[in-house]
């Protein structure tokens, strides 16, 4: 049976950024190096658990990735489309007109 997958919920939020109040300056994060004291591009971040104080296990997304339920059945998620997985969706029967 063919399928449309339609969006649930609609995107209300606000945006904000963080200005300096003296002269209304944009505000940026960058990120430091503690060991080599050095701006990183994010290329060069990566995620780690921090077992001990002294010890970090690294993490890859692979890493973190979870099975889904009946992917044997379904095929790879990427055959399903490039549709939102963190957002609610609804699946729609398409209806043919020709019977």
């Amino acid at each position: 049976m063919p399928i449309t997958v339609a969006s649930a919920t609609e995107d209300h939020a606000m945006t904000f950024h963080q200005y300096r109040l003296e002269d209304m300056g944009r505000m940026r994060v960058r990120k430091y190096c503690e060991i080599e004291d050095r701006e990183v591009d994010q290329g060069e971040i990566g995620k780690g658990y921090q077992l001990t104080r002294e010890q970090v296990i690294p993490i890859s997304d692979e890493g973190l990735g979870c099975p889904v339920p009946g992917q044997d059945h379904a095929g790879p998620p990427r055959s399903v489309g490039s549709w939102s997985h963190h957002r609610p969706q609804w699946l729609l029967a398409t209806i043919s007109s020709a019977a």
